[in-house]
């Protein structure tokens, strides 16, 4: 071809002085890292060029970050999910659609952390509820003292033998 033939303008020449430009500086860097990796097939410890340190870490050595930063409070939403629901309970599917939360990751809430609070009920196979409050037991000591006040002619013994009696009907 003759270059009399070609017929390029500057913007064109322009563009292809830049390009072999960058090409020269990118031999030129690689040769850098050609002889980084040959010293330290040589035991030399190479240090980072500027450009290694501008690349982008690997996913693989990022530190993760926590999605989660209010630890508990998944416990608290369904606990109030659970006491709207009332006696009757509530599905996990139900509570899952509720929430926006995936049905799986429910059912593995209330098997590992929902287990461990006594407030919780399992009532039937993936339906949950609160416990109703148990009536407290009062200890024999306060059945005995409320009688000693009440009647002053009986004494100690008969009001304990009362006591004893009366919570248990069967023993004599």
């Amino acid at each position: 071809m003759d270059a009399t033939q070609i017929n390029i303008n500057t913007a064109v020449l322009r563009q292809i002085l830049k390009l072999t430009e960058r090409k020269e500086a990118l031999i030129i860097e690689l040769s850098k890292i050609e002889k980084e990796i040959e010293d330290s097939f040589k035991g030399k410890t190479p240090f980072l060029s500027s450009a290694q340190k501008s690349l982008p870490v690997s996913k693989k050595f990022q530190v993760k970050k926590t999605r989660n930063k209010q630890r508990g409070k998944l416990k608290d939403i369904i606990l109030v999910a659970l006491a709207e629901a009332g006696a009757s309970g509530i599905k996990v599917t139900a509570l899952a659609e509720q929430l926006g939360i995936k049905t799986a990751n429910i059912h593995t809430w209330f098997s590992t952390i929902g287990k461990k609070i006594s407030e919780i009920e399992r009532i039937a196979p993936g339906r949950f509820r609160l416990r109703e409050a148990q009536p407290q037991q009062v200890p024999i000591e306060a059945v005995v003292e409320e009688k000693t006040e009440s009647s002053s002619e009986h004494s100690l013994r008969e009001l304990e033998n009362d006591s004893q009696e009366s919570l248990h009907p069967y023993i004599n």
